[in-house]
């Protein structure tokens, strides 16, 4: 298949603004679209060499802000569409390269927008409803209402969640997570990643209530996470911390781990460990104190989300109460001032003797001592000191698929170009027939061996033919499919009957899937037992929770 000219443009764009090469070099490199690229080409070099006007921050703070208030209110996608006629200009090839041209002069214009590994705007991608202890409601940027959602849903950037009375979890496209407790507000401002992988930038706008985050470190030195509130911006790289926005903008940031960057007013202040400040509308960050209590995860009430490790309980405690560390090894009886206790030998008592007066002579006399009474009692058992147990770092990922298998065509999902439809709730499909199954592969994280597997996962978001059979449809989870198939579980799969049924289900396969190895190889096989209807895959994912030791 020949490549196309977007794909070409990527391509030049990366090489040329990281000066591996030319506008010539790359010109002769792709003869065939020259006449098109070199125009192209030649505006992103100039524009890349302009330097981007700077911006204060609590500018662009309040402007996000007012936009954000102005998305929430204004009429919805549904009340303001684009003529037909102009929809139809805007695809033609002269618009497209005017178009390239003028929103990099207004991504200049707005305040350097341009990051320095930039190769073409970003990949949206998705977070994902993946816990919940009670409803809770999303406004989705083409709605007018709000509804009701719920655990296993996709997220896309520019929804707006409200807790209600619950508590949730969101996990992102990178494996990070962000804990909504009760009364919270947050807006996805925005969730990508760079074409080619790498750059990875995760922004939410918290308008009230708590969220506890934990932070997958990047290895992109460009890739970002931050919270932005009324009174400041938290931004922060593989860290744990918390975010408390009061109702009058008033934002407290204290971290459980790591390092966070809080900013207000062009003023940053730098918190570690164990560590936090308040920022109050328009003020800069108070200077960094130690946390009052305890920084944890949110437990909602009756379930325990991270285990102990073995031989360890953990007694829950209401939140924003901090435990009381109990001493390591035994408690020791207090002896008389001035006596110190000898260790006896296993098997003795001690009986204390009368006390001798030595008489002084030139000779050496006897040293007062001690008398050891033998007795007859039972040997005491042995008492160990504990040994102090690691503390596990507890992990969260997301496994997109990567490729697969499609029985019927006897192909790879990538040689089928289904694999970007499987990666997000978009409405484009892959299809499994009747009488076939389809496998799906997954992205390898790397588990260790050694990682303790507390929770795997499955999602699916399908619907199946009108008239499918109920007990037709089969879900597998196992590996080496199709040449060498192993099958680790297997259970009948909910059949969605009609494309109006299409949603999400979720299947746990914890049982099966015990170690890292096996998290690594994890294949989800769709089998469809059928006689005359279909399924049909919108996107399916894996959530691993695993402790690190």
């Amino acid at each position: 298949m020949k490549p196309r000219l977007s794909e070409r443009l990527d391509e030049c764009l990366t090489a040329l603004l990281s000066g591996e090469e030319t506008v010539d070099d790359l010109l002769q490199r792709f003869p065939d679209h020259a006449d098109r690229l070199r125009p192209l080409l030649e505006a992103a070099e100039e524009l890349h060499q302009v330097p981007a006007p700077s911006c204060r921050r609590a500018a662009t703070k309040a402007g996000k802000r007012r936009m954000l208030e102005a998305l929430a209110a204004r009429p919805r996608a549904s009340e303001a569409r684009l003529p037909e006629r102009w929809r139809s200009t805007l695809v033609t090839p002269a618009a497209r390269a005017a178009l390239l041209a003028a929103a990099g002069i207004m991504l200049i214009l707005a305040g350097g927008l341009l990051v320095p590994d930039w190769i073409g705007p970003g990949v949206g991608q998705p977070a994902f409803l993946h816990y919940t202890s009670a409803a809770v409601e999303v406004l989705t940027p083409d709605a007018e209402d709000w509804r009701e959602m719920e655990a296993g849903r996709t997220l896309a950037s520019g929804d707006r969640i409200r807790s209600g009375n619950a508590y949730v979890e969101l996990v992102f496209f990178d494996g990070s997570s962000t804990w909504l407790e009760p009364g919270t507000d947050v807006t996805l401002v925005e969730m990508s990643s760079g074409r080619a992988g790498g750059r990875t930038v995760i922004e939410l706008y918290q308008w009230i209530g708590s969220t506890y985050s934990t932070i997958q470190p990047a290895p992109d030195p460009y890739s970002s996470f931050s919270i932005e509130m009324a009174a400041a911006v938290a931004a922060v790289r593989g860290t744990e911390f918390r975010v408390t926005a009061e109702a009058d903008g008033t934002t407290t940031v204290a971290v459980a781990a790591g390092q966070v960057a809080v900013t207000a007013e062009d003023v940053t202040v730098e918190l570690s460990e164990g560590e936090e400040t308040t920022v109050r509308p328009e003020e800069t960050p108070a200077a960094s104190r130690p946390c009052v209590g305890s920084i944890q995860k949110p437990v909602p009430p009756g379930q325990t989300r991270t285990p102990q490790p073995p031989g360890q309980t953990r007694t829950p405690h209401p939140p924003g109460h901090a435990r009381t560390p109990q001493p390591q090894g035994h408690t020791g009886t207090p002896q008389p001032p001035g006596q110190t206790k000898t260790p006896e030998p296993p098997g003795q008592t001690r009986t204390p003797a009368r006390t001798c007066t030595p008489t002084p002579t030139p000779t050496p006399t006897a040293t007062p001592t001690t008398t050891l009474t033998e007795t007859a009692v039972q040997p005491p058992t042995p008492t160990l000191t504990p040994t102090p147990t690691p503390t596990p770092i507890p992990h969260t990922d997301m496994l997109t698929v990567a490729d697969g298998y499609d029985e019927r065509s006897s192909q790879s999902l990538k040689q089928l170009n289904a694999v970007d439809r499987l990666t997000s709730s978009d409405d484009h499909r892959s299809a499994t027939d009747y009488g076939y199954f389809t496998s799906y592969e997954f992205t390898n994280i790397g588990v260790p061996d050694d990682a303790t597997i507390t929770s795997v996962t499955v999602y699916c978001e399908h619907y199946e033919g009108d008239s499918f059979d109920p007990g037709a449809l089969e879900w597998r989870v196992g590996a080496r499919y199709p040449n060498s198939p192993t099958t680790w579980l297997t259970a009948p799969a909910p059949v969605r009957a009609g494309e109006a049924s299409e949603g999400y289900d979720a299947w746990d396969v914890s049982s099966a899937v015990t170690a890292g190895g096996l998290v690594n190889q994890l294949q989800f096989i769709v089998k469809n037992n059928d006689a005359a209807e279909g399924t049909n895959m919108d996107h399916v994912y894996v959530v691993v929770e695993w402790l690190e030791w």
